[in-house]
């Protein structure tokens, strides 16, 4: 019976060893379960900062864009009324001197009609003094001949 109460206690030590032994592993792979999982929630914190970070940082761009965009479609309206008025005064200008030409035009008419007139006036004037010189040099060259005659009478 000893034997018997020695080997059963020899086997309830071995079982109580293996039950420590298993307590402690199982106690191992839950310690290092837990610094995984903790691993595991710290990275995961991390990117969820990081996400939040970058979160706010594609909202900050956002903005930006939005706030350039905005700007530049101001600067491009400024622009076109700028242009605008630009090709308005052009066009008052181009109908200022359209008129002034117009004006000029008329009134180069007018003078070259009056020039017209006046030349013909200087043609008919010099027409008339050319006649007036050619019956005078007729009248001379009668005059001559007549004397010629007379002086050819005279001497006969």
């Amino acid at each position: 019976l000893h034997k018997e109460v020695a080997r059963l206690a020899l086997c309830v030590a071995e079982m109580s060893q293996d039950a420590q032994a298993g307590e402690a592993e199982r106690e191992a792979a839950s310690s290092q379960t837990r610094a995984e999982l903790a691993s595991a929630v710290a990275s995961a914190e991390r990117a969820s900062g990081q996400q939040a970070a970058l979160q706010a940082e594609v909202e900050r761009l956002q903005g930006e864009l939005a706030a350039q965009a905005a700007q530049a479609a101001r600067d491009l309206a400024a622009s076109v009324e700028e242009r605008g008025a630009e090709v308005r005064a052009l066009r008052a200008e181009l109908s200022r001197l359209e008129r002034q030409l117009g004006e000029q035009l008329s009134d180069t008419a007018a003078r070259a009609e009056e020039a017209e007139g006046a030349r013909d006036a200087a043609v008919a004037a010099l027409l008339e003094a050319e006649q007036g010189r050619a019956r005078a040099l007729e009248g001379a060259a009668e005059e001559k001949a007549r004397a010629e005659r007379e002086q050819h009478y005279a001497q006969q």
